[in-house]
């Protein structure tokens, strides 16, 4: 089965700094990287095909999606962020590799690139720490991302050092 996205490119557009301007087509690809990448390991193996699966067959909890509302669609949206500075600005073609130039704006430099980048991934920490906390504080409401089993299928979700329980952030 193949993921659901865990945020469509019409939301992403409303949360993140990217452009309205800026290709569906791409945005799925950066989106859908940016959920294995980043979110995925927050969550573990079970708990992501859990929502995954609960996106596509319409039937998550309430929990579940306050947890995709208020938490992860905003840690994405940050590193969606992050992700298509270079997506957006180099193009791989068939023979080479080259900077996206338009005529309506001027490219960043490499310096400024990097710290557009930095000053987002501040913006992901915070999402990131806000996501791992609610989970942590209502380990009881999520079973996929309270019990889980580590194999080679299934990663372990990221939870603070000290146990799951050891962080509140409400």
């Amino acid at each position: 089965m193949a993921d659901s996205l865990f945020i469509g490119t019409e939301d992403l557009k409303d949360l993140a700094l990217i452009q309205e301007n800026v290709d569906d087509k791409i945005l799925e690809v950066v989106t859908l990287r940016v959920q294995k990448a980043v979110v995925r390991p927050i969550l573990g193996t079970a708990f992501y095909k859990r929502l995954s699966t609960g996106i596509a067959d319409d039937d998550l909890t309430a929990k579940e999606v306050e947890c995709l509302e208020d938490y992860i669609q905003p840690l994405m949206a940050c590193a969606c962020d992050r992700k298509s500075v270079k997506a957006l600005t180099y193009k791989i073609m068939a023979k080479t590799a080259g900077k996206a130039q338009d005529e309506h704006i001027q490219a960043v430099s490499e310096s400024e690139s990097v710290r557009l980048e930095d000053d987002i991934t501040e913006d992901i920490d915070i999402a990131r720490d806000d996501l791992i906390g609610y989970l942590c504080d209502n380990i009881d409401e999520f079973a996929t991302y309270k019990t889980w089993t580590q194999n080679s299928e299934n990663r372990a979700p990221f939870k603070k050092k000290g146990g799951a329980n050891t962080v509140s952030f409400i």
